[in-house]
């Protein structure tokens, strides 16, 4: 009993550091929420022109997949698209040059750009005009995150999320707060009507990772097909594999199957693979596009760890004890009460300080 004690204190003192620190690197760390956008063109969308211009160049705040980002022009007036030749300037800039001179008309530039930071697809359009007044009076320079059926994977990635911090939260729990053949903390050795309850705990915290990385493998496929246009192998290929948000995307999938695995022999250094599964989560989001780019990534995935063992222990309590919970027997509570939410309150709310200290 002294040991658990002392093991809880020590567990309390080492997480509220993180948050400490963690609360310390975020002053200096821009919003990780960041993503491209587009800065401007020249022409200037809305712009009317007396000369057709040599090219049309597109600048973006981060650098740009060129395999996977396009530029169409297109005639208003007739609706055709002009056969174009498109070069990248530099890394952040994309130029637009016709194969003749503009005639005179309205015209529209529709973009579909890729960035190399976090992954993430930009599609916009602007229009300008030679010798007459661009098309409109509105320019989609961004599309919303919801367009190209974005609600399809914002349902990926929730899934890949809810189903992730449940799992990771179980392994990591079980490492900070040990468990052994006779019990763990989410059930004990002495729990009333055990079996039935650990049968419960292992399909939420190991049968669950199988789950979790189906999710994963379904969102990082969402977002390929978003970025590439198609479920094309060769434009899987140059998103997956051409760069860090495609590579980061494979690593979650591939560190939540070696933990869900690693977690079914009952190792506890399952939580290892596990806890670097959130870590590829954070080099594959919006924390990439952060300046400056390493602390921004180690601050969100800090955030991620937190939140695990937070909301994913305060689910795996309402999974397995939710059911024992309903049938109103005081005795059950007061058990769950005296062992398992005072295991769990050790860390649970140095980890809510932590969540909330490194929300950006």
């Amino acid at each position: 009993m002294r040991n658990g004690s002392f093991r809880l204190r020590a567990l309390r003192r080492l997480i509220g550091g993180v948050a400490v620190a963690a609360g310390v690197l975020a002053v200096g760390v821009s919003s990780a929420l960041a993503h491209s956008a587009f800065i401007g063109s020249t022409p200037e969308p809305g712009e009317r022109l007396e000369q057709p211009p040599a090219r049309v160049t597109l600048a973006f705040t981060e650098p740009l997949n060129r395999k996977l980002s396009t530029v169409r022009l297109v005639a208003v007036e007739s609706g055709d698209r002009l056969p174009v030749e498109v070069t990248a300037p530099s890394s952040k800039r994309l130029a637009v040059v016709p194969s003749g001179p503009l005639r005179r008309g309205a015209f529209e530039v529709e973009g579909h750009t890729v960035s190399t930071l976090d992954g993430h697809a930009l599609e916009g359009s602007f229009s300008f005009g030679v010798q007459a007044a661009a098309a409109g009076g509105e320019h989609s320079l961004e599309q919303s995150p919801l367009a190209r059926d974005g609600w399809l994977r914002v349902l990926a990635r929730a899934a890949m999320y809810a189903t992730l911090f449940l799992f990771v939260g179980a392994l990591l729990l079980g490492a900070l707060l040990g468990r052994d053949r006779r019990g763990s903390w989410l059930v004990p050795a002495d729990a009333p009507d055990a079996a039935p309850l650990r049968r419960r705990e292992r399909v939420a915290s190991l049968q669950l990772g199988l789950v979790a990385a189906a999710a994963a493998a379904a969102a990082a496929l969402a977002d390929a097909a978003d970025a590439a246009g198609s479920l094309s192998a060769s434009g899987l290929s140059d998103y997956l594999l051409g760069g860090l948000p495609g590579f980061a995307r494979l690593a979650t999938v591939l560190l939540i199957v070696v933990a869900a695995l690693m977690g079914a022999r009952g190792l506890r250094s399952a939580a290892a693979p596990a806890a670097l599964a959130l870590l590829a989560v954070a080099a594959s989001g919006h924390a990439s596009s952060a300046d400056p780019r390493l602390p921004a990534i180690a601050l969100d995935w800090v955030h991620l760890l937190a939140a695990a063992v937070w909301v994913g222990g305060i689910a795996l309590v309402v999974v397995v004890w939710g059911p024992r919970l309903r049938r109103r027997s005081p005795d059950v509570r007061g058990y769950v009460a005296r062992r398992v939410l005072s295991a769990f309150g050790g860390v649970a709310l140095p980890a809510f300080f932590v969540v909330a200290s490194t929300e950006l």
